[in-house]
């Protein structure tokens, strides 16, 4: 038995990138040509004993058949490993058959002379449900499943996707499509494609210069960005009839960018549908209408919004129904379900709803919903801010975010608890621990949620002119309680008010996942629920109770981020190092820039002071 690498194993790992693993004896039909057929392919033996080289390492397994004890220790758990790979992609494809029309364009093809079991659907090895024991171990690359069949539904198969959205594009009369994808901040960057050109769109995705997008992890000397469109999420914009656009996962060099938000999401939401789990979203977007003055300074755009207490004021709804109700209109022909509009607590501030989703629609929309909001407010020659606080003395913008975990096979939600809940929410076990994980790691979190200099100056427990923040403080929870970071409205979904306005919802939702979800794997329990007013509590009081103080700046959040190995893990790795490496440093040098201006208001309180 071998167990070690044969002689040029070094040079061969350096020239390969995918891998198989087949099964089958030496003698097997055509195995040889297969193998030495397929594109960069080098065998390094085929005899009754058989090596290839895997990425970090070479293993060796006997081609006998029926002697599964010569197979060495690495190659019997490599070999564990992609059976588990093979049962997960099975699945993968299961529900893509269920959930889109995609299974007609996804036809794996199959190789005569490997046995029954064998397909290789682009997903660079071969697999078998038969006894692994007689197996040929050639150099493998873990391969992305889930985020392989996404990627495939739209560039894999360009002709089919090409097909369904041509004919959506000739029956709403579309002419542009807006090739779309956000970065770190949640800007959209969008190139408009004419419809002329979809067809190669579909194929070959649109070309960008990530670094001159925002922080996407590259310098100018980086390959380009291709955008690559996702067709499910085709829409039709109301306020802009002859245009389209698309939500893309932007690669390079033909991999997913792990520096974009999007491709960071999906990769959190493929290993949640690993636990048969869908994580549901809704959010309140809040934002302000306002005019810019001559000086630079803001004043809210309606002039005679001026009550100390304007939330739900009729008149000031009444006055912006041309606004608001064209919204309205908008989000209900996108289909996305608008159920209510409302002032909110500043003056010139609005918040408009419609139905939760999957996180990742959810998501999808709430980018669109911004850009709906500030073209529409531009051609009514005001300005639309999601900016979470435009005005020291008013009420900042929050984005809370509704979430609950449901089954991935039966659409049944987990949240809901029975008779034994004694808390007294009406949350299930796991539903405490979500939240567990969410107040654990808030401190980290809150970097991720409230990402700019300003989101700081939202948050506490100074009251502006309408008497609260509405802005959590502390990490703490409760029931039907807005002064909690996380609050019960219903048996059946948190609310955390942690976020703001100037959230990337894709970064946001994938953090809390990953702290609700390392709240469910250790079994947190966050404790009783707190149903005292936070606002009006001592801070002796607060320290007593154990309770955690929020961050006051980006900076102390930022290096409590840096720390924070669950939400490292949670936002994925890049070739460098962990995302949450790089967003931390962004965010660090975001903070000192900020803090090396000199602004008016110190001018005015130091200038003669001394």
């Amino acid at each position: 038995m071998i167990d070690k690498p044969l002689a040029g194993d070094a040079a061969i790992t350096s020239r390969l990138e995918n891998g198989v693993v087949v099964e089958g004896t030496d003698t097997d039909g055509g195995l040889q040509d297969l193998l030495e057929g397929l594109d960069g392919w080098i065998p390094v033996e085929l005899l009754p004993v058989c090596q290839y080289c895997y990425s970090g390492g070479a293993f060796v397994a006997t081609t006998e058949r029926g002697d599964p004890g010569a197979i060495t220790t690495p190659v019997a758990d490599f070999v564990d490993h992609l059976c588990s790979e093979a049962a997960e992609f099975v699945a993968v494809r299961g529900r893509l058959e269920e959930e889109t029309d995609y299974a007609a364009h996804f036809d794996p093809t199959f190789f005569p002379g490997l046995g029954d079991g064998y397909s290789e659907p682009c997903l660079g090895f071969f697999y078998t449900s038969e006894d692994p024991s007689p197996i040929v171990v050639a150099r493998y690359r873990r391969v992305d499943i889930v985020s392989h069949l996404r990627a495939e539904k739209s560039r894999g198969d360009p002709m089919g996707a090409l097909e369904d959205i041509g004919a959506k594009v000739e029956a709403d009369g579309v002419e542009f499509i807006y090739a779309m994808y956000v970065e770190m901040h949640g800007k959209p960057c969008a190139k408009l494609v004419p419809v002329g050109a979809l067809e190669g769109l579909m194929a070959d995705g649109a070309g960008f210069a990530g670094f001159a997008s925002g922080p996407m992890g590259q310098d100018p000397s980086c390959p380009d960005m291709i955008a690559v469109p996702d067709p499910s999420t085709y829409t039709q914009l109301p306020w802009q009839p002859n245009v389209a656009a698309m939500q893309c996962d932007p690669t390079v060099e033909g991999e997913l960018w792990p520096y974009a938000p999007r491709v960071i999401l999906g990769r959190a939401l493929e290993g949640l549908a690993e636990r048969n789990l869908v994580l549901k979203t809704g959010v309140e977007a809040e934002y302000s209408l306002v005019s810019r003055n001559n000086d630079g300074t803001l004043s809210v755009a309606d002039e005679r919004d001026v009550e100390p207490l304007p939330c739900y004021d009729a008149k000031g709804l009444t006055r912006m129904l041309p606004h608001l109700t064209e919204v309205s209109k908008n989000l209900d022909t996108m289909g996305w379900g608008n159920y209510a509009n409302d002032h909110e607590d500043a003056n010139g501030q609005f918040e408009q709803n419609w139905q939760y989703a999957d996180a990742m629609t959810t998501a999808d929309r709430l980018i669109l919903f911004r850009l709906m909001v500030h073209t529409m407010a531009q051609r009514d020659g005001r300005y639309a801010t999601f900016m979470p606080k435009p005005f020291a003395d008013k009420t900042g913008n929050g984005l809370h975010a509704h979430l609950s975990l449901w089954t991935a096979d039966t659409d049944d939600p987990l949240f809901i608890g029975g008779d034994g809940d004694t808390k007294g929410l009406g949350l299930s076990e796991l539903a405490y621990q979500f939240t567990a994980g969410l107040i654990a790691h808030a401190a980290a979190l809150v970097a991720i949620a409230c990402p700019i200099v300003n989101s700081y100056k939202r948050m506490g427990v100074g009251a502006p002119t309408s008497g609260a923040t509405w802005a959590p403080a502390y990490a703490a929870y409760g029931g039907n309680n807005r002064t909690q970071m996380i609050r019960v409205p219903e048996p059946d979904r948190i609310e955390v008010r942690l976020g703001d306005g100037a959230a990337n919802p894709y970064l946001m939702f994938a953090a809390m996942l990953a702290c609700g979800l390392d709240g469910i794997d250790n079994g947190m329990d966050p404790g009783e629920p707190n149903t005292d007013n936070l606002y009006e509590m001592s801070a002796d009081e607060v320290t007593a109770r154990g309770i955690a103080v929020l961050p006051p700046t980006l900076l102390h959040a930022a290096d409590n981020l840096a720390t924070n190995d669950v939400l490292a893990n949670g936002l994925g790795q890049t070739a460098d190092g962990p995302y949450r490496d790089y967003f931390v440093k962004i965010k660090r040098d975001e903070f000192l820039a900020h803090h090396h201006e000199v602004t008016a208001a110190e001018i005015n309180r130091y200038l003669t002071l001394f």
